[in-house]
């Protein structure tokens, strides 16, 4: 007698044939199962939801087996990610002892690698030198580390380069090395500079107040002196003071015509060529005006009075010339009233250098100028 198949038995082969048609990795019934793996017996059996044992098509194995291994992963993964965050958390370092030696512990908890001379700091610690000065940079022990100026001693000025205060100095150097108011001793030392006035020496201007005015070797009062002055005269030392007559240490004065003769006058300027005298040749001889020589006063000198070393003037009564120079540049005449020729009334005289008719009524008050007493010897000088 044929039996017919119970519902819970057509439910349990339908979850079977569904089974083998999923997919391995999606092959898990334990949704669909009424029990536990527990409650399944050793041959590997599902219990249906009517309590009957259902043959296992072994994918209940399977799955169980990899739902092992990817617990095992996943507590593997949560191991790992938990030992991850362990390392994250803790320090790396918590003293210096703990990083290598050129490296110090950050307050981060870092080995960070310590800074060579010149770099900010906050411990000497972090400095390769083993010293951060107090305005926290690294530098050698002993030697002032600086930003500006202000922060060295003395007339040192701050290398921003090197971020140290010089020490030492050269004349080549001494516009970086030394402050304004300093110049670079032949010591090699940043001094203050030497006051003017004060028989201060003096190599160059950077030495003086002020840079300027080292003149003759000392720093003087002035930024430059006359040519014919000087700054280092006994008894006046570092002020300017007017050079000896006869003098040119300075190559001031150039020999020039008769108004320079190559030195100084003792009063501050060029002495001009003296009297008699023509070294530059700037006279040439000429008539009354120019004997050849200098007139001590920078021209030339005019021919002296009572002499005509030129032949310039013809001497005789008849011309009313002496003959000589007058020493104004001029021949010299005769006396006046001399007589120079006859005349209509028998008497011509010199007047003036002219020889004149002395009845002549032109020369009327010539006449009365040279016969003094306005008569003459044809009957005066009446006018006719």
């Amino acid at each position: 007698m044929n039996r017919r198949p119970t519902l819970p038995t057509l439910r349990a082969w339908l979850l079977l044939m569904l089974a083998a048609v999923i997919t391995p990795a999606c092959a898990n019934f334990d949704d669909f199962s009424v029990g536990t793996d527990a409650q399944m017996p050793d041959g590997g059996r599902d219990a249906g939801h009517d309590g009957s044992v259902l043959p296992d098509a072994g994918g209940d194995a399977g799955d169980d087996a990899g739902g092992q291994d990817q617990g095992e992963q996943d507590q593997g993964s949560d191991q790992d990610q938990g030992s991850d965050q362990g390392d994250q958390g803790a320090p790396e370092c918590q003293s210096n002892a703990q990083c290598g030696g050129l490296e110090f512990c950050s307050q981060l908890g870092t080995c960070e690698p310590r800074q060579p001379n010149a770099e900010d700091c906050s411990g000497s610690d972090q400095c390769l030198s083993g010293y951060c000065d107090p305005d926290g940079i690294c530098c050698t022990q002993g030697e002032d580390c600086c930003d500006t100026d202000s922060e060295c001693a003395g007339q040192y000025r701050c290398d921003t380069g090197a971020r140290e205060c010089f020490a030492t100095c050269t004349s080549a150097n001494e516009l970086n090395a030394c402050k304004p108011e300093g110049h670079c001793s032949l010591a090699g030392n940043c001094v203050a500079d030497l006051a003017p006035g004060a028989a201060n020496a003096c190599t160059r201007n950077t030495m003086c107040v002020g840079n300027v005015g080292c003149a003759d070797g000392y720093c003087c009062n002035v930024s430059t002196c006359g040519g014919c002055q000087a700054c280092n005269l006994s008894g006046s030392l570092g002020t300017c003071a007017n050079l000896g007559a006869g003098t040119d240490p300075h190559n001031a004065c150039n020999p020039s015509g008769c108004t320079n003769d190559g030195t100084c006058n003792g009063s501050g300027a060029c002495r001009a060529v003296a009297a008699g005298t023509d070294p530059n040749n700037a006279c040439n001889p000429s008539g009354c005006s120019n004997d050849g020589t200098c007139n001590g006063s920078g021209g030339c000198r005019t021919v002296p009075a009572g002499t005509d070393p030129n032949n310039f003037c013809s001497g005789s009564s008849a011309s009313c010339n002496t003959g000589l120079c007058n020493g104004g540049g001029s021949c010299a005449p005769v006396t006046n009233g001399t007589a120079c020729g006859t005349g209509n009334c028998g008497s011509s005289r010199c007047v003036g250098g002219s020889c004149r008719l002395s009845c002549d009524y032109l020369d009327l008050p010539l006449c009365q100028y040279c016969a003094g007493d306005g008569v003459w010897d044809c009957g005066g000088c009446g006018g006719g």
